[in-house]
């Protein structure tokens, strides 16, 4: 019985060591520094406004802590998040990213954030209709392509005041006169190159062309 005591006992200080050794391992005085790359969220836009400048979508954050949580933490990062649901006009805000932006795990410590700071313009949104431009290719020699009906016409887009009121006109992808149908009917896609600003409906394009002689020289 006292062997069998002693054994037993044997184990629980091996357990005991094992536990040590696990804990010193995640919490020891060896720290790492680590420099990660996590992505920016921007939550809680107030329905009224829009973020008219151009976004951070990445920061780099330099942390401190054990080697094992380090690597949590790299390996599966939590985004920086910036809060705008206490902006209550249009204008500029600036964020600074501390602890509270992020979520790390207990024992790791953010050092500091490249960039520390994050200035967004807010400006009330926006939306108007635009023309729609249908643009064409492979227009065979000697003939010129005319567009008969656009559907719709105009397509509604909405975002930030100022980048909104700057597009006049919205441009399709071209159509290639090849793939007509008999009746000279075609899709296509019209595109908005500012990312700031947004379709209100489908950008889907029908279109009817005609092809014609082209005038002489």
């Amino acid at each position: 019985m006292k062997w069998f005591a002693g054994r037993n006992l044997a184990w629980k200080f091996a357990a005991l060591a094992g536990s040590l050794l696990l804990w010193f391992a995640i919490n020891g005085a060896n720290d790492l520094t680590e420099s990660v790359s996590v992505p920016v969220q921007y939550r809680n836009i107030p329905p009224d406004l829009d973020i008219g400048s151009d976004l951070v979508e990445q920061v780099h954050l330099i942390l401190r802590g054990p080697s094992l949580l380090l690597s949590r933490a790299s390996t599966n990062p939590s985004p920086v998040v910036i809060d705008l649901g206490e902006a209550k006009g249009a204008g500029e805000r600036t964020f600074s990213i501390t602890a509270a932006n992020v979520r790390l795990p207990g024992g790791v410590t953010l050092m500091r954030a490249m960039p520390e700071q994050i200035r967004l313009r807010l400006e009330g949104r926006a939306s108007k209709r635009v023309k729609v431009h249908v643009r064409f290719d492979h227009v065979p020699e000697g003939m010129q392509a005319s567009v008969d009906e656009v559907n719709p016409a105009e397509l509604l887009i909405a975002g930030p005041e100022n980048r909104v009121e700057s597009i006049r006109e919205i441009e399709t992808d071209k159509v290639d006169v090849r793939t007509l149908s008999p009746g000279g009917r075609a899709h296509t896609i019209a595109y908005l190159p500012d990312s700031r600003v947004r379709f209100s409906t489908a950008p889907t394009i029908a279109v009817r062309i005609g092809l014609t002689p082209a005038p002489a020289k």
